[in-house]
């Protein structure tokens, strides 16, 4: 669902789905294990509460994923390339 819905609701994309879906569940995964190693420093590490820790890391999660599904998967430049040709 959080493919479809970034890919029609929020970028308007229409690139290459194929590419663009295998690059949304890449880039998700790499966000999850970031969570992950990003909760466990702020608990473990720097002992702050778990719930501070799970707000910190989620705002931090979810603005890295909608800057980096904007500039790198859902990126107009592969649009620009198709209207060239």
């Amino acid at each position: 669902f959080a493919y479809f819905s970034n890919r029609k609701v929020v970028f308007h994309s229409s690139n290459d789905m194929k590419k663009e879906c295998i690059d949304f569940f890449g880039l998700r995964f790499i966000t999850l294990l970031v969570e992950n190693l990003l909760l466990a420093i702020c608990i473990d590490g720097v002992h702050i509460s778990n719930l501070l820790s799970k707000i910190l890391v989620s705002v931090i999660t979810v603005l890295a994923n909608y800057f980096l599904c904007k500039s790198h998967i859902f990126s107009k430049k592969e649009e620009m390339l198709y209207e060239q040709n």
